[in-house]
């Protein structure tokens, strides 16, 4: 039987059955669990929930999980899913990474400026482009690198790692 609004268990088994490794899904699934937040309709799931932790342990899905993909849904959805290139590039590791960012208002031409450059940088340009936004030095323009620096030391036997200066 096919009805207009989903009951909370067809959306914890949607839930289940999205396929993480797709963004799209993961946007989904942020989408899902943003109405089921917003609506409080996890009260009295599973005979015992009245708090959104609650609901997320009965269902087997981490706070902090929900809460980056929830965001991430609010933030960037409407830009990614409007656009195949960003549904084709964009991943979800650099989305999660972008979220510092976003936390107070921003624009929605940052918010495109932010996606452009997770799609368009490599990995190492990416990681100094978020330091530089953030009011940190970027990797690749520090001049004390090899002034200003430690040596951590890790034993082969126990892996416990410590600085060098520590054994004197």
């Amino acid at each position: 039987m096919s009805k207009l609004i989903p009951t909370l268990q067809e959306e914890v088994e949607n839930l289940q059955s999205l396929n993480l490794s797709i963004l799209r899904c993961r946007l989904e699934r942020g989408n899902i669990l943003h109405r089921i937040k917003e609506n409080r309709a996890y009260i009295g799931y599973d005979g015992y929930c009245e708090t959104w932790e609650q609901f997320l342990d009965a269902i087997g899905l981490e706070r902090e999980t929900t809460r980056a993909e929830i965001k991430i849904y609010q933030e960037f959805s409407l830009f990614i899913l409007g656009n195949p290139e960003y549904v084709n590039k964009c991943r979800f590791e650099r989305l999660y990474k972008l979220l510092p960012l976003v936390d107070k208002p921003v624009s929605n031409e940052k918010k495109l400026d932010l996606l452009d450059m997770s799609i368009r940088s490599n990995r190492t340009d990416f990681e100094n482009n978020l330091r530089e936004l953030k009011g940190k030095k970027a990797t690749d323009t520090c001049t004390s690198c090899d002034k200003n620096y430690i040596v951590l030391i890790k034993c082969k036997e126990c892996g416990f790692i410590y600085k060098k200066e520590d054994l004197s």
